[in-house]
Protein backbone atom coordinates (compact mmCIF):
# COMPACT_ATOMS: atom_id res chain seq x y z
CA UNK A 1 0.00 0.00 0.00
CA UNK A 2 2.51 2.69 0.49
CA UNK A 3 4.35 1.05 -2.63
CA UNK A 4 1.36 2.49 -4.18
CA UNK A 5 0.91 6.04 -2.26
CA UNK A 6 4.54 6.64 -3.16
CA UNK A 7 3.85 5.74 -7.01
CA UNK A 8 0.90 7.81 -6.65
CA UNK A 9 -1.83 5.57 -7.79
CA UNK A 10 -4.83 5.96 -5.25
CA UNK A 11 -7.09 3.82 -6.86
CA UNK A 12 -5.11 1.32 -6.06
CA UNK A 13 -4.61 2.21 -2.39
CA UNK A 14 -8.05 2.83 -2.27
CA UNK A 15 -8.67 -0.67 -3.45
CA UNK A 16 -6.45 -2.03 -0.87
CA UNK A 17 -7.87 -0.23 1.72
CA UNK A 18 -11.20 -1.51 0.86
CA UNK A 19 -10.12 -5.15 1.11
CA UNK A 20 -7.89 -4.68 4.60
CA UNK A 21 -11.62 -3.17 5.83
CA UNK A 22 -13.47 -6.23 4.61
CA UNK A 23 -10.51 -8.25 6.27
CA UNK A 24 -11.06 -7.09 9.26
CA UNK A 25 -14.71 -7.60 9.47
CA UNK A 26 -14.51 -10.93 9.22
CA UNK A 27 -11.93 -11.36 11.26
CA UNK A 28 -14.02 -9.57 14.12
CA UNK A 29 -16.62 -11.92 13.50
CA UNK A 30 -14.85 -15.44 13.57
CA UNK A 31 -13.03 -13.93 16.32
CA UNK A 32 -17.08 -13.72 17.79
CA UNK A 33 -17.85 -17.02 16.94
CA UNK A 34 -14.75 -18.69 18.54
CA UNK A 35 -14.89 -17.03 21.43
CA UNK A 36 -18.83 -18.26 21.61
CA UNK A 37 -17.51 -21.83 21.04
CA UNK A 38 -14.75 -21.56 23.51
CA UNK A 39 -17.52 -20.38 26.21
CA UNK A 40 -19.76 -23.49 25.15
CA UNK A 41 -17.07 -26.07 25.66
CA UNK A 42 -15.48 -24.97 29.18
CA UNK A 43 -19.04 -25.12 30.36
CA UNK A 44 -19.95 -28.19 29.28
CA UNK A 45 -16.54 -29.74 30.02
CA UNK A 46 -17.26 -29.97 33.90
Amino acid sequence: MKDEIKKGNYEEVSAIADDVKQNLTKINHHGKRADAIVKVCSSTAV
